[in-house]
């Protein structure tokens, strides 16, 4: 295991939406035409920040490489609520110069002026959500905005400072054909984009889409269908210079999104705000945290996963305190199983020399016998170094990773 904590991402919740969308399962509440309760939920996050010094292992070297402010929506905040949050952060730990700030944006929460406000407040990357540019696709999504102020926050972003441009985009959404994301594409083809993210629509349990599908009002897209919009997607971005790093998502060289990275990477992360989870290692733990959370003496304990209360007012009641975590303890096979998971999403795959630096262990005989079999059935590319998924083992992607578990 590494010593001491170097590097560490920070990931800030703030659930507020305009509308909550049909497709969402996220902890996130839409207001409509309620205010945003933008003080009270900064006296909450205070207060989450104050309980981490007894959670983190005291000693120097610890350092904030990316921030990134999730929800959703961080930006119906006030960039001088995001300039606050952010130096309060800082408090805990120093936020490296160079580091990656990020903040999700809904182009309906967008104007000129605000946007050069998060910027000016220690934004250095907007992750605005598109999603679609066909208004007839929008609606039923209830994302509140409409395509032409998606297209207008781009020209913002760029008005702002905001070197490139970060867009998510969703595909197989109901009643979407070829015809409508050819449509969306042509009309960013345009624009400077340094990073795409592309998600399949997933019909979540609980979202008002599910109830619809259950009920027989929708179904989900024909794997052809959506395999061709996946192809469309690829080729768009290749030919704009923005290469797969992960299943889902695209950038120039230089411009992956190193949080996310964090996660596929296996790295250590605080979460902050209703139902944020953090994921440390026993060693980043201090003393009196590791008793609370019981851990004691166990050899066979890597980490730990801690999430933050759900409901609002249960994390305005428990979040500023130890016990108001949900603990989960990672054992050290858990532990590898996860690693393996997590850095197979990435279109390079995992290094058996990292493995090792994590584990202080080579990968174990079933890891070995599984990447083997996936070679063989032309899912995986392995040699002496590490392994990665083929184009086709990334379609077969549940199946390969299952593998690693059972």
């Amino acid at each position: 295991m590494t010593k001491g904590v170097k590097m560490i991402g920070a990931y800030v919740h703030i659930p507020f939406c305009v509308s909550k969308c049909h497709y969402c399962d996220f902890n996130s509440i839409g207001l409509g035409k309620n205010p945003v309760p933008e003080k009270e939920y900064l006296q909450d996050l205070k207060r989450d920040l104050g309980a981490w010094p007894e959670i983190l292992a005291p000693g120097p070297g610890r350092e904030f490489t990316t921030v990134f402010f999730g929800g959703g929506t961080p930006s119906l905040f006030s960039p001088q609520a995001i300039a606050a949050i952010l130096q309060d952060l800082h408090g805990l730990a120093p936020i490296r110069k160079e580091a990656e700030v990020t903040l999700e944006l809904n182009p309906k929460t967008a104007n000129v002026e605000k946007m050069r406000g998060f910027r000016e407040a220690g934004i250095r990357r907007l992750s605005i959500g598109v999603q679609s540019l066909e208004e007839d696709i929008l609606r039923p999504l209830a994302r509140a905005h409409s395509a032409v102020e998606a297209l207008q926050a781009l020209e913002w972003g760029l008005q702002t400072g905001f070197s490139g441009l970060s867009i998510d985009l969703m595909y197989a959404l109901p009643g979407q054909e070829l015809m409508h994301l050819n449509n969306t594409l042509a009309q960013l083809r345009d624009y400077p984009l340094s990073h795409l993210s592309a998600y399949e629509l997933i019909w979540e349990e609980g979202t008002p889409f599910y109830e619809q599908w259950k009920r027989g009002q929708r179904a989900p897209s024909e794997e052809d269908l959506v395999l061709r919009m996946a192809d469309r997607i690829e080729n768009f971005c290749e030919a704009r210079g923005l290469k797969a790093y992960e299943v889902s998502n695209y950038a120039r060289v230089g411009h992956e999104s190193r949080h996310n990275l964090q996660y596929w990477d296996y790295e250590s992360f605080v979460g902050l705000g209703a139902g944020a989870v953090s994921f440390l290692r026993i060693n980043e733990l201090s003393s009196a945290a590791r008793e609370k959370f019981g851990i004691g003496q166990d050899g066979n304990i890597y980490g730990v996963r801690l999430t933050r209360p759900r409901p609002l007012g249960d994390y305005s009641a428990r979040g500023g305190s130890l016990s108001g975590f949900e603990v989960e303890l990672i054992s050290i096979p858990t532990a590898m199983q996860e690693f393996m998971m997590m850095g197979l999403r990435k279109t390079d795959g995992i290094q058996y020399a990292e493995f090792g630096k994590k584990f202080n262990d080579p990968l174990p005989p079933g890891f070995l016998k599984t990447i083997d079999r996936a070679t063989h059935r032309g899912w995986m590319i392995s040699d002496g170094s590490g392994c990665r998924l083929t184009k086709t083992g990334i379609l077969m992607s549940n199946e390969v990773l299952g593998e690693f578990i059972n």
